[in-house]
């Protein structure tokens, strides 16, 4: 099987299907996610980790797969859809 990187909407198609219902991607700026960020009381130090993976994430560098699972193990990484199958209660 072909190991790719799941885009915004394959993550939430599989959420969909998954946990059967639908799953909106709100898809805030960089300015309005980290003061919701800060307006919640989360640390200066969480808000910093917070603004990379934004940034990472909206320059779709994410998309990129990566093939360190199988290197490491011999066998290919989770599916997003079996992660989320295995463990519904924290998705909901």
């Amino acid at each position: 099987m072909r190991q790719s990187a799941v885009s915004a909407v394959g993550r939430g198609t599989s959420l969909d299907n998954v946990l059967g219902r639908p799953i909106r991607y709100a898809k805030p700026s960089e300015d309005q996610f980290l003061a919701q960020l800060r307006a919640d009381n989360f640390p200066a130090d969480y808000v910093a980790v917070q603004k990379i993976i934004h940034r990472v994430v909206r320059l779709n560098i994410s998309v990129f797969p990566n093939h360190s699972i199988r290197t490491l193990t011999g066998r290919p990484a989770t599916t997003l859809r079996q992660c989320v199958a295995d463990n519904t209660q924290a998705w909901r």
